[in-house]
């Protein structure tokens, strides 16, 4: 029996996610401020793993205000932000934990 973790396909191809996450967190280790940090977060992991398109989702709360309004100031940022309502976020997460797993079996499904 071959044990999936141990397939060297698989160990290279983990190898190379992690060499990726590993030059998009030394690029924030430079930021100053939070819009910086944002922004070079969403930039890197497009340019890294070749992905059209990276977004960022807030919850529209009291304690995520500033952070939104620095980021709202960013041109890289302000079309890749949104704000979720509490209740919509509550409601999805719900979902969500509800489709985790399999009636009957403790496997988790893709949701």
């Amino acid at each position: 029996m071959r044990f999936p973790m141990r397939d060297p396909e698989i160990l290279k191809a983990n190898e190379e996610i992690v060499r990726k996450f590993s030059r998009v967190e030394a690029d924030l280790l430079l930021c100053r401020e939070a819009g910086e940090l944002f922004e070079r977060l969403i930039l890197g992991i497009e340019e890294a793993f070749d992905v059209p398109f990276v977004w960022l989702s807030l919850l529209r709360r009291p304690e995520t205000g500033i952070l939104r309004k620095i980021l709202a100031k960013s041109d890289i940022l302000r079309d890749r932000i949104n704000n979720i309502a509490r209740r919509l976020f509550s409601k999805s997460s719900r979902t969500a934990q509800t489709r985790s797993s399999r009636p009957g079996t403790s496997e988790p499904t893709t949701v």
